[in-house]
């Protein structure tokens, strides 16, 4: 029995640059295109269907960058790590991560308070 890959995403509905966390969002703060997100989107989706199954979780009004949702965690085994978001901007998405995951076969857990992990990113 082979399983297809699974993948999280979250529609672009309220996605835009409206702050600054990374190099990639500098100088781009209210320049991009809802328009092209939303079909770069799709056609991401479309192909990823083909193979593989496609969890989706609900945009959250606030949180404009919640579709890049390789940032809410990791999937260790059944088990779905929820990423501790430390800047002002990413707060309150973990609530909605968690609650979006309830549906799937996953468990939803967090690190440890103690437990940090901070990835470098560079352009």
């Amino acid at each position: 029995m082979s399983h297809r890959a699974r993948f999280l995403m979250c529609p672009p509905d309220v996605f835009s640059v409206d702050y600054v966390i990374n190099p990639w969002m500098e100088g781009n703060i209210h320049k991009s295109s809802h328009e092209t997100a939303v079909k770069q989107w799709q056609a991401l989706r479309d192909l990823l269907v083909q193979d593989a199954e496609v969890e989706l979780i609900t945009p959250q009004s606030g949180l404009p960058d919640m579709v890049f949702t390789a940032n809410a965690g990791m999937v260790v085994g059944n088990k779905f790590v929820l990423s501790r978001f430390c800047t002002v901007n990413g707060g309150g998405k973990n609530r909605y991560f968690r609650n979006g995951l309830r549906s799937t076969i996953l468990r939803c857990s967090s690190c440890r308070r103690t437990c940090h992990l901070k990835a470098r990113a560079t352009p």
